[in-house]
Formats: structure tokens, C-alpha cells, sequence
């Protein structure tokens, strides 16, 4: 959604990350499953159905950068604007399954707790 990208226009030689690819000066390529090693690139729908998030391997552990999958550390609980309610639970699930820590679209990064 703009409100995460909305500044773009001030890196003119930044290339964009999307669904739908990877843009460059007009031209869009493949979307790699990887950027590197150490970063992939996961679909996460729920919010919207084009959704992307980052997992990102670094010396704390497994960082999940993810946009709207969620906006801060616990809220919203219930995500007034998803327009698939049960595929963002389902992805939800997925990034706490996976990341030690989440950096949340809208609020500060947080440490992910075990369920027991």
C-alpha cells in the first residue's frame, strides 16, 4: 500500500519489490523467490491478496519484515481492512511459525513467543 512506499519518488535509482516483480527504470523482471542468501521472499495475502514479506537471516535470528500482515505487536487483532480475513490468520500463523522477531508495517520490531 502507498503508505509504505509513498517516498520512493526521493531514490530514483531504487528498484521496487511487488507481486507482480521486480521494477526497475519502467521495466519489470521476474520476482526471485530469493534477493540473496540471506533474504526471501514469502506471499503473505490476507490484508490485500498481493502481499509480500521478507525473512531476513540475521545474527538475532529469523526477521520477518511484513508490512500490513501485521500493523503493530498485537493489533489488530481483527483487521477491519483485510479483505481476506482467513488467508491473513493463515499468514499470520505462517510468519509466527517462522521468525524469531517481526518488524510490524506500522509499529516497532517485536520478539515472537513460543506458543505452549
Amino acid at each position: 500500500h502507498l503508505d509504505h512506499y509513498r517516498n520512493i519518488g526521493m531514490f530514483p535509482e531504487a528498484k521496487t519489490i511487488e507481486y507482480f516483480g521486480v521494477w526497475d527504470k519502467g521495466l519489470c523482471d521476474d520476482r526471485p523467490k530469493n534477493l540473496t542468501s540471506d533474504i526471501e521472499i514469502i506471499k503473505t495475502p490476507g490484508h490485500n491478496y498481493d502481499a509480500l514479506s521478507l525473512l531476513v537471516k540475521t545474527e538475532m535470528g529469523l526477521v520477518a519484515v511484513v508490512g500490513d500482515v501485521f500493523w503493530r505487536e498485537n493489533y489488530p487483532d481483527n483487521d477491519v481492512y483485510a479483505s481476506e480475513p482467513e488467508k491473513l490468520k493463515e499468514s499470520r500463523k505462517n510468519v509466527l511459525a517462522l521468525a524469531d522477531y517481526i518488524i510490524p508495517g506500522h509499529g516497532d520490531m517485536f520478539k515472537v513467543h513460543p506458543v505452549r
